[in-house]
């Protein structure tokens, strides 16, 4: 995957925490294959920062669908 596509880069662009409820039904989500055999439902990113620059990505997946909370 190049940057600029998917979930993680608008994460990386934007510099905020994105959450997904279902990857399987979200478009912006290009691994959706992967998730149905993986048996993953919701998505959650967290830019890790220092200095104002994101330095990667902190990302959760869980087994059934889940609604994260600040």
């Amino acid at each position: 995957m190049k940057r600029g596509e998917g979930i993680t880069s608008e994460i990386l662009d934007t510099k905020r925490s994105l959450y997904v409820r279902n990857v399987r039904k979200e478009k912006k989500y290009r691994r959706r294959e992967w998730a149905r055999q993986s048996d993953v439902y919701s998505y959650l990113g967290v830019p890790l920062i220092i200095e104002g620059e994101v330095i990667g990505v902190i990302t959760v997946y869980t087994g059934e669908e889940h609604e994260f909370t600040e």
